[in-house]
Formats: C-alpha cells, sequence, structure tokens
C-alpha cells in the first residue's frame, strides 16, 4: 500500500507499506517529505496514516 499527498504533482510526500496482509505483521518502507514541507509534521501526518491502514 502506498499513499502520495498534495493536491497536485508535485505531492509533499509519500509514504509505503510492504507485505500487508489482515492479521499479519507489515512494515513501514519509504517516508518522503518535500524539503518545502519539512519541519511541519508532515511525516507524523504520513505515519499515522499508515499505521491506521495497516490496523484495518
Amino acid at each position: 500500500m502506498s499513499s502520495a499527498v498534495g493536491r497536485k504533482w508535485p505531492y509533499w510526500g509519500y509514504a509505503n507499506l510492504y507485505n500487508l496482509e489482515a492479521g499479519e505483521q507489515c512494515w513501514l518502507g519509504n517516508v518522503i517529505v518535500s524539503p518545502d514541507y519539512r519541519g511541519q509534521d508532515a511525516a507524523l501526518f504520513l505515519i499515522r496514516n499508515m499505521i491506521t491502514a495497516a490496523r484495518h
């Protein structure tokens, strides 16, 4: 599962999960934030969304 965020290209961030299967473990892959959005909790937003996705 991947998530890119922003209203249009270029997106301000990207994150992904590997081996996401119901009831099993998975791994957080890349968390990439555009330099223009660093220091604004963009990575925290992405990670929280990946955690929510992994739990559901």
